[in-house]
């Protein structure tokens, strides 16, 4: 009962108010109650953290909603009539037993940020997508269309079960930032090294036991994380990356480094330890901006 009364409370007070927002997350509520099908003037709603199973035809008709936000509850389906909130800008599915996405979701003109379990193979029709996350699952693939996400800047695959991912990645230059921590990754396309912009990168506990040569086009990036991996050695072309100030590669087999690390002139911070190194290229000790270290 004291839940009921929250949501209600919370519905009403924002009728009251002609609340553009309105916060119904963490209620664990199995449905949603009819008071709310009035309230046209919402934009944002969030019903995470709640045990819906299904959701009401009344929703779609809510069509000033720029942000939806259904994280962590137990729909197995979308109505289709939710097509029609043709101002989303921002969506979020994670955490729900859907068996697959439907193709509705390719319509919403303007989503920008899409948060899901799996990536559907219509994936590339999501042309406005700017933020896609796809964590925490069992993704073992990313298909081919991702790469024609071309205003993507940021994209989050951490926590999988991926083992590679398609050349296509390389088309996505406007990336900034990319996570692929905590998956199986045993190697990187060689179009990896055409995303120019990226200024992140996490490639923190895989099983990559080498990176292409291409990683030298990474010419924007800043921080670079390759803790937990089988790494023997880092790419000779590393040194063409001028801008690097964080290099973490502790944990790994690495066993000689190329001497072009002595031009990372903005490194700060280098951590190798836990490693299988025999000696340091000298090269290291004449970096200027290197923080002690051992």
């Amino acid at each position: 009962m004291g839940q009921s009364r929250s949501m209600s409370a919370r519905i009403e007070a924002a009728r009251a108010s002609g609340a553009t927002e309105l916060d119904l997350s963490g209620l664990r509520r199995k449905t949603l109650p009819s008071s709310m099908a009035g309230l046209t003037g919402i934009t944002e709603l969030d019903l995470s953290g709640n045990e819906l199973t299904e959701l009401p035809a009344w929703l779609g008709e809510l069509t000033n909603l720029t942000s939806l936000d259904l994280f962590d509850n137990n729909l197995v389906e979308l109505p289709a009539i939710l097509g029609n909130l043709t101002r989303l800008t921002r969506l979020d599915l994670r955490f729900n037993p859907l068996g697959r996405l439907p193709e509705w979701i390719a319509g919403l003109p303007g989503l920008a940020y899409l948060s899901i379990s799996t990536v559907p193979d219509w994936i590339g029709e999501l042309r406005s997508l700017t933020h896609l996350e796809v964590s925490g699952g069992d993704l073992t693939t990313v298909p081919d269309g991702v790469g024609r996400l071309t205003r993507l800047v940021h994209l989050d695959l951490q926590r999988n079960e991926l083992t590679t991912l398609p050349e296509s990645i390389g088309d996505l230059t406007n990336l900034t930032e990319i996570e692929l921590r905590d998956n199986r990754l045993t190697t990187l396309p060689d179009s990896f090294g055409a995303l120019t912009g990226l200024s992140e990168l996490n490639l923190r506990h895989n099983q990559l036991a080498a990176l292409p040569e291409s990683f030298g086009g990474l010419v924007n990036l800043r921080r670079l994380d390759l803790k937990l991996n089988q790494l023997t050695t880092l790419p000779q072309s590393i040194g063409k990356l001028a801008n690097l100030t964080h290099l973490d590669a502790p944990r790994n087999n690495l066993t000689t480094l190329p001497e072009s690390m002595g031009d990372l002139t903005n490194l700060v911070h280098l951590d190798l330890r836990h490693n299988r190194l025999d000696g340091l290229p000298a090269a290291l000790s004449r970096l200027p901006n290197l923080e002690p270290w051992i």
